[in-house]
């Protein structure tokens, strides 16, 4: 006969059990080849994550765990783990999902002699939380994903190139590309060092996150929530765009147009023209190439056009009339575009593109002879929101650019007075929350130049 202290019976009888809230259910491995078992109520086709954590995440004493998941008879091993991460960790973890529903059974043990105290949790979970987890963004690319419970992290995969700049991000309702109403987001190493986190810095209370890794390599983006929130969300990673970056190699481009219409665009590297050509076809003198900016979110520049009647057009042009109109480009090649927006008349002139509420896509800055500036926020051709930005400061302060001049991700405005006088707003969306006058007044004979 032998007698052994033991807080859960190995097999059906068990009297332990384990939630699937994710909140964990403590146990001993009190003797050498002791195993608990826990009941958990399970739906078919939901893909569920099991753990048995110990002393590396300081949930238990147990230096080695070994966990298993039997079928509800207690006769069918269904999926087993020994260490999570090799001999980073010796903590186990695995995924399953049930054909049936039903009752199932956990196996909470030791690996070799080890004994100790552990914390066993079960979950419905997409993607693990560590370098082992299948999820994988590229760059230029999204992923979607769910924090299911509280305490949930879903860990993505991304290859970044050392000396690249880029826009990661997580999503939910801030965009529309999830239910999560506060996303928060962290930053990995390959060695699971934690390198950024970001909470509210996209738009509403999305996360954002600029990056540029010192070395190439593979890193991890970690979705998460503040607080107890839950819901789906979308991450995704983007080279930080470069103004005129029509071929997408990093370097910015000159965009030409002649004065019968035609554009052009040299493809450059620092003095050196390495490509180019011309720009679609000519759309004639009425349109006026106005500037560029991504906005299809693909990552290559395209132009924007006004025409002379005041509707907007992706290259940004503008015709005659006001009306502004788009071209999408792919290097010199136009790939779509169209109108953009209904024509504001000519009274209100395109002064350029910029990332205004921090979507990853250019949106256009406009200018009334008044002196009032306006942006619409714009997905491709398709104005999404937007509105006047700011008081009307007088027909006195020309708009000249948009810029990113505080860092924060979000472009600004760049003024400059009649007299000389520069000032930046400082922008969220279209509200201003700060800026001011720009140095010295240099005079009335010096003009800004945006570019």
């Amino acid at each position: 006969m032998h007698v052994a202290p033991d807080d859960y019976a190995a097999g059906t009888l068990t009297a332990g059990v384990v939630a699937t809230t994710g909140v964990g259910s403590t146990g001993s491995i009190e003797v050498s080849g002791d195993h608990d078992w826990y009941s958990v109520s399970l739906t078919a086709g939901v893909q569920y994550r099991f753990d048995e954590h110990g002393a590396h995440s300081s949930q238990g004493t147990l230096t080695d765990t070994v966990l298993a998941l039997w079928d509800g008879a207690g006769t069918t091993q269904l999926a087993s783990n020994d260490d999570i991460n090799g001999a980073a960790d010796r903590e186990s973890e695995f995924f399953y999902t049930p054909a049936t529903t039903g009752t199932y059974y956990v196996d909470a043990a030791a690996f070799g002699s080890n004994t100790g105290t552990y914390t066993v949790h079960v979950a419905p979970d997409d993607y693990a939380a560590g370098t082992w987890t299948a999820g994988h963004v590229s760059v230029g690319g999204s992923a979607t994903g769910n924090i299911e419970v509280v305490g949930d992290r879903d860990w993505f995969s991304v290859s970044l190139t050392a000396g690249t700049s880029y826009v990661l991000r997580e999503d939910g309702t801030g965009t529309g590309a999830g239910t999560l109403a506060d996303s928060y987001m962290y930053l990995y190493d390959s060695s699971s060092t934690l390198l950024a986190q970001d909470d509210d810095s996209g738009p509403g209370l999305d996360s954002r996150l600029i990056f540029a890794p010192s070395s190439s390599g593979t890193y991890f983006i970690g979705a998460a929530t503040f607080g107890s929130n839950t819901g789906t969300y979308t991450v995704s990673a983007a080279v930080l765009p470069v103004a005129r970056d029509f071929n997408f190699d990093g370097h910015s481009d000159i965009l030409w147009q002649d004065t019968d219409g035609q554009s052009a665009i040299w493809e450059t590297s620092g003095t050196s023209v390495i490509g180019g050509g011309l720009a679609g076809a000519n759309p004639g003198p009425s349109w006026l190439v106005k500037g560029s900016g991504d906005f299809n979110g693909d990552g290559y520049s395209d132009i924007l056009w006004q025409d002379t009647g005041g509707q907007a057009a992706v290259i940004l042009w503008q015709d005659t009339s006001g009306q502004a109109a788009i071209w999408e480009m792919n290097g010199t090649s136009l790939i779509s575009g169209g109108l953009a927006g209904a024509n504001p008349g000519p009274s209100w002139q395109v002064i350029g593109a910029g990332d205004f509420n921090g979507d990853g896509k250019s949106d256009i800055l406009w200018q009334d002879t008044s002196g009032q500036a306006a942006i619409w926020e714009m997905n491709g051709t398709n104005v999404i929101g937007g509105g006047l930005a700011g008081p009307d400061p007088g027909p006195s302060w020309p708009v000249k650019g948009a810029g990113d001049f505080n860092g924060d991700g979000y472009s600004d405005i760049l003024w400059q007075n009649t007299s000389g006088q520069a000032a930046v707003w400082e922008l969220n969306g279209t509200n201003v929350i700060g800026g001011g006058a720009i140095g010295g007044n240099p005079g009335p004979s010096w003009h800004l130049f945006a570019g």
